[in-house]
């Protein structure tokens, strides 16, 4: 596994070491503790609102790259939420520990707020990444959806796509 910070468990969190944890380590058990603390018609609301499948509480959710993108747009944009909570929650995505992903060959000062999953069954890997490229003036979105065998491969495969999404934009 990925995965390098995990909520220690056994302890009471505030929503905001939760939200860390979700957001900047992408610990899954995090993020269920975040909706166990919603209400389950706001959380409805919210997936109906961005035009996502109906969620099942404590189930796997396997959303598309075009899903995820609303998720990004909205932060983005600060369409649903107000900007301050907009700022923060992408300020927590910029600080993902993931870093053999797009990050990996990008110049250390451009910022990505970004967001990975990874999922292992028998002898298939799945990892994804997907963020916001702040490149100066030209901030860009980019989403990338990898399976193989091993993960190292995977990186490598997202790191060379964002390299080369990054030279095109930087034109």
């Amino acid at each position: 596994l990925i995965i390098e910070n995990k909520l220690p468990a056994g302890k009471s969190y505030s929503i905001k070491e939760l939200l860390k944890y979700t957001l900047a380590y992408s610990d899954n058990d995090a993020a269920f503790k975040v909706v166990d603390n919603f209400k389950f018609g706001n959380l409805q609301k919210l997936v109906s609102d961005l035009n996502l499948r109906p969620v099942e509480l404590h189930h796997e959710y396997f959303a598309t790259v075009e899903e995820i993108s609303r998720f990004f747009r909205v932060l983005y944009n600060a369409s649903y939420i107000s900007n301050d909570l907009s700022e923060y929650a992408l300020e927590l995505l910029s600080q993902s520990d993931f870093n053999d992903g797009i990050v990996k060959k990008l110049d250390k000062n451009i910022v990505v707020a970004r967001k990975f999953g990874e999922r292992g069954i028998d002898a298939t890997r799945e990892l994804h990444e997907y963020g916001i490229v702040y490149l100066h003036n030209r901030p860009y979105l980019l989403g990338i959806m990898t399976r193989g065998r091993d993960y190292k491969q995977l990186e490598d495969v997202i790191s060379d796509i964002s390299m080369m999404a990054y030279e095109e934009m930087a034109k």
